[in-house]
C-alpha cells in the first residue's frame, strides 16, 4: 500500500514538473511575457535546438511556432530570439542601451 502512494505522488510530481516545463512564458524586467522555448536543468534548451536543419532554417521554423519574439536559455543563460525586421529595428535603434551587452559565460 505504501508504495502505491510513493507511486501516486512521483506521477503528480511528474505532471506538475512537465506542466511548469512545456507552459512556461519569460518575463522581461518591464513586465512583456512571450513565448519561451522549454528547458532542462544545466542544459536549458539546448536539448530543443538539436535538428539536422541548418540554423537559420531551424530559427525560422521556431519563429513560426512560437512566433517573432522569443526566448531560450543557453545553459543558464537566457537569450532573446527577434525575427522580425520591425522588432529588429525596435530592439538595436530605439532600446539598443537595454539590450546592449553581454552575460559574462
Amino acid at each position: 500500500m505504501c508504495s502505491l502512494s510513493v507511486c501516486c505522488c512521483a506521477a503528480l510530481l511528474l505532471l506538475l514538473l512537465l506542466k511548469c516545463m512545456l507552459g512556461r512564458r519569460c518575463r522581461s524586467g518591464g513586465g512583456l511575457s512571450f513565448p519561451c522555448l522549454p528547458r532542462v536543468p544545466v542544459f536549458g534548451s539546448l536539448l530543443h535546438l538539436r535538428s539536422s536543419l541548418p540554423p537559420h532554417l531551424l530559427f525560422t521554423q521556431l519563429s513560426r511556432r512560437y512566433g517573432p519574439l522569443f526566448g531560450l536559455y543557453a545553459g543558464p543563460h537566457f537569450t532573446l530570439v527577434v525575427s522580425e525586421i520591425s522588432l529588429v529595428r525596435e530592439v538595436l535603434l530605439q532600446r539598443g542601451r537595454e539590450f546592449a551587452g553581454r552575460p559574462k559565460m
